[in-house]
């Protein structure tokens, strides 16, 4: 599919308006990569994969019914992951992400599941990961997603796993 069309489900004034939502990731994505360390995005099926690098950060986890402030502890590094459809650039919720992050010097493997993260302008799955400074292979792995979709016409999307490669070198 090259791209969506009118439908029972969908008018063509309806596809503009997620696609306006997308617009606006899209500008958030662009600015989470201006301010970060480093980060790249490519298309991979009907999939839209990003990654960013920045210095680790403090963050909220729910733990006991409470919210805990947590500052990172040996961690130097916050890795985010955006995963988005192609065809309106939305956000995907409700994935599994992998990383799998390989030193091209040491072939030190670090494998990390990386959970959603509720930011205030993008939304995103990451962690604070230890990482040695060096030349990397960044490996992102997710399962298709199970949700069920609306849509006769356009719906028959984001049926193959998710699967991205970067080459990226940390400072």
């Amino acid at each position: 599919m090259e791209d969506f069309i009118e439908s029972e489900e969908s008018t063509s004034e309806q596809i503009k308006i997620g696609k306006e939502q997308g617009d606006s990731i899209q500008k958030a994505l662009d600015e989470m990569m201006k301010i970060a360390e480093d980060g790249s995005e490519i298309e991979s099926g009907d999939y839209l994969i990003a990654y960013i690098i920045e210095n680790s950060e403090a963050l909220y986890t729910f733990e006991d019914e409470e919210l805990n402030w947590e500052e990172p502890k040996e961690e130097n590094k916050h890795i985010e992951i955006c995963i988005r459809d192609k065809f309106t650039k939305r956000f995907i919720p409700y994935l599994d992400v992998q990383i799998k992050l390989t030193n091209k010097e040491t072939e030190k493997i670090i494998e990390k599941d990386l959970p959603f993260i509720w930011h205030p302008w993008l939304y995103h799955y990451g962690a604070n990961i230890e990482i040695e400074p060096g030349d990397y292979t960044l490996e992102i792995y997710a399962e298709a997603p199970e949700f069920s979709r609306h849509d006769e016409e356009n719906g028959k999307i984001m049926t193959e796993p998710i699967e991205a490669e970067f080459d990226i070198e940390i400072s």
